[in-house]
């Protein structure tokens, strides 16, 4: 019984760990601007191509904040580690690796 427990428990951090490794593709800048491209082209006949100038700047602006957020994680992990419970550190770990 313990065992099917166990196995359990791996496979859903198992599938935990592809979730955040598909999240963590989701946010590259690559794959936010390939999706708005696409996106662009579908809706060539109803201006896409203007709005996606426009969603590149918007994106731009959003790596700009989050590589904010990201080193304010870093010098939080640096100098407050002991607030912070086991979980939220693995969390702000894994954010502040990419």
């Amino acid at each position: 019984m313990q065992d099917k427990f166990d196995k359990q428990n791996t496979n859903i951090s198992i599938l935990e760990n592809k979730y955040q490794k598909a999240l963590n593709t989701k946010n590259h800048l690559s794959y936010k601007l390939g999706a708005t491209l696409i996106k662009a082209n579908k809706n060539w006949y109803k201006g896409g191509c203007v709005k996606f100038i426009f969603e590149v700047m918007r994106i731009k602006k959003g790596i700009e904040i989050e590589g904010k957020f990201r080193r304010w994680f870093i010098l939080l992990l640096k100098y407050n580690v002991n607030l912070l419970n086991s979980r939220d550190k693995i969390l702000l770990y894994n954010y502040s690796k990419y």
